[in-house]
């Protein structure tokens, strides 16, 4: 059987396009990215908090990603936004927490450099 080698053309082709989907996971936005996950966008508390995030992120020079459950104890939609933010490169999120299910996908946040806090939670 003959041996496929892989050349150095070939390694950099593939370094310049795992650069653009890097590059695409934000959009090419250099600003730091931030995720706030809360527990639903009905709540009036929630919308305040979302409202004043977005002033301090502009204020700030952030770019803040919200997302929130379709209903109050939806982890799934909180663990599937953790590892969007894992994905796309966030440094940190805030987290009203629906449940001890997203923990482990924090862990994993935490442990890819992610800075996390919970907000309203303990």
């Amino acid at each position: 059987m003959a041996r496929s080698r892989v050349g150095p053309r070939w390694m950099l082709s593939l370094a310049v396009a795992f650069c653009c989907i890097l590059t695409a996971c934000n959009g090419g936005d250099p600003r730091p990215g931030v995720s706030l996950l809360v527990k639903t966008t009905t709540n009036p508390y929630f919308v305040a908090m979302e409202q004043a995030a977005r002033a301090e992120a502009a204020k700030d020079g952030v770019r803040l990603t919200v997302a929130a459950g379709t209903q109050d104890g939806d982890t799934q939609n909180q663990i599937n936004e953790i590892y969007t933010a894992i994905a796309r490169g966030d440094k940190g999120i805030l987290v009203t927490s629906n449940g001890n299910a997203i923990n482990a996908a924090l862990r994993q946040a935490r442990d890819s450099g992610i800075y996390v806090s919970a907000v309203d939670t303990p």
